[in-house]
């Protein structure tokens, strides 16, 4: 993991549920296995540094080496000098997602994978 993540990126996890705990309107509650619990996940982050030129995000989902899913993410810009990526995904597959952040220029791009099991801690989602 590089260190300058902590500092750019700011990734905020929120559960899903079905059905709200009536003493607590402002949490939401879980129903249903883990494999059945998808969580809503947000990733925020200013444009600098090795990031200042970023040009689009990626959701990839592998499984034994091999490439099941790779998506580019709708990015929000509404927020002066921050870019926000969103999306929602199964609890238990955390540790098949990477986020891929691509900077730079044309012919010129890079791309920075973030596993989401590196940032996440399924225990915290509960």
């Amino acid at each position: 993991m590089l260190d300058w993540t902590a500092e750019v990126l700011r990734l905020r996890s929120f559960p899903q549920s079905r059905e709200r705990n009536s003493a607590q309107d402002d949490k939401l509650c879980h129903s249903g296995t883990p494999s059945q619990i998808t969580d809503r996940f947000e990733l925020e982050f200013e444009p600098k540094g090795i990031l200042k030129d970023f040009h689009r995000a990626d959701l990839e989902i592998t499984a034994q080496g091999k490439m099941l899913v790779s998506a580019p993410l709708q990015t929000d810009r509404t927020k002066p000098g921050r870019i926000t990526v969103r999306f929602a995904a199964a609890r238990d597959q955390l540790p098949q997602i990477t986020l891929r952040l691509v900077a730079g220029t044309p012919m010129n791009y890079i791309a920075y994978d973030f596993r989401l099991q590196d940032f996440v801690d399924p225990a915290a989602l509960r």
